[in-house]
């Protein structure tokens, strides 16, 4: 996955990140632009972007995450695979918690 700085007369690649296991199948930003979550196979991915660097692994899927959306409020992050689970992550600045 590459990050892109924009708004320069060419875009310029800021950062490649190279520390997942498998396939990036889906990409969510956070509201207010702090916290980048990645679906990596089995695991959610939790970033910080100022630092850019990776805060949590969120394993617990039996197969591919193939969805991730937020909550209203931007506190929850819904995940869900083929494994017909939903997961509900309560994130934490520095936590994070699973409901099934």
């Amino acid at each position: 996955l590459r990050v892109w700085r924009l708004g320069a007369l060419q875009p310029q690649t800021v950062e490649a990140l190279t520390t997942h296991k498998s396939d990036i199948l889906r990409v969510v930003i956070d509201e207010i632009g702090r916290r980048l979550f990645l679906s990596s196979g089995r695991d959610l991915l939790v970033w910080t972007l100022d630092p850019l660097e990776r805060t949590h692994t969120l394993p617990g899927h039996k197969s591919d995450i193939r969805a991730l959306a937020f909550d209203a409020a931007h506190t929850r992050v819904f995940s869900s695979g083929h494994d017909c689970m939903v997961k509900v992550w309560d994130m934490q600045p520095d936590s994070a918690t699973c409901h099934e």
